[in-house]
């Protein structure tokens, strides 16, 4: 995960700002298509990487992805 971040980074100039408990040691495996848009790679990064983000300007903040569990009737 650490890689992918870092490279996204340096492709779309952006800084990534993590959750203090957000360990970016995750073994993630895939392809991404450089060529959409930050939001389209990170849409498919979430799916795969069960993170939540949040784009503001040049900065993505990140955090583990917060599992709800449905309540029972």
């Amino acid at each position: 995960m650490n890689d992918v971040l870092n490279r996204l980074q340096r492709y779309y100039n952006v800084q990534f700002v993590f959750d203090s408990d957000f360990h970016t040691t995750d073994l993630i495996t895939g392809k991404l298509d450089l060529k959409e848009s930050v939001e389209s790679v990170m849409i498919a990064l979430a799916d795969v990487a069960d993170i939540q983000y949040r784009i503001d300007g040049d900065k993505i903040y990140i955090e583990k992805k917060i599992n709800k569990l449905q309540m029972r009737k």
